[in-house]
């Protein structure tokens, strides 16, 4: 069976027990984790484990999640170990990965016409999504701005479910987004938008480029 994935269960997991299966090198394969795998956009969680500082996490082609660890010979199969996350860093990429979602319902209802996704990514600080439209984007800008922070402000849930091996999240009755990252569950927690940017990338290419208030 793969790792049993808790962030999935409760994404509000700070921390947890858990079995070491196995050693590889310097990584630990776990009977379950609290630890987001870097994929999706989003990057892996920090945190320590048996009070080991985690340098790195990835899933396998089996599905099973590997802990990189500063100093993995203090570990062996068998182990109880102790789980901690990062929890204000998780936050930070939970609201902003979130909040993309929700710009990308907000770009449906203001910009006239079709836009294409290309290409999206995040951080803690800010998320990038780059599209394909062939307007320049700074005319809504503010449209853009005031609607984000209207719904943030109006609240709702995010509704997340499985069908089959895919993950989906919509926000009240929005669009249907697959997605296997982590989320808030109500949008206000959010908050409003402190910066919106748009860049060139080329002809109809642009960048936009969100940072959110604390």
């Amino acid at each position: 069976m793969p790792t049993r994935k808790l962030y999935y269960e409760d994404a509000y997991l700070k921390e947890a027990r858990a079995k070491v299966l196995e050693v590889r090198d310097n990584a630990l394969l776990l009977d379950q984790t609290i630890f987001y795998p870097t994929g999706g956009g989003q990057p892996h969680d920090r945190g320590t484990i048996g009070g080991v500082e985690v340098l790195d996490v990835y899933k396998d082609d089996e599905g099973n999640v590997w802990h990189v660890v500063k100093e993995p010979e203090k570990f062996r199969p068998g182990q109880e170990v102790e789980l901690k996350i990062d929890w204000d860093y998780r936050y930070k990429l939970m609201r902003i990965h979130s909040a993309l979602h929700l710009l990308e319902h907000v770009l449906n209802v203001v910009l006239p016409g079709k836009w294409e996704l290309y290409g999206s990514g995040m951080s803690a600080e800010k998320g990038r999504y780059d599209i394909l439209y062939p307007e320049n984007v700074n005319r809504w800008k503010q449209e853009i701005i005031e609607t984000f922070n209207r719904l943030v402000d109006e609240g709702g849930e995010m509704k997340i479910w499985w069908e089959g091996e895919t993950r989906y999240t919509q926000i009240r009755d929005f669009e249907i987004i697959p997605c296997g990252g982590t989320h808030v569950r109500d949008i206000r927690e959010i908050g409003h938008l402190k910066k919106f940017k748009r860049s060139s990338l080329g002809k109809g290419k642009q960048r936009l480029e969100i940072w959110l208030k604390d």
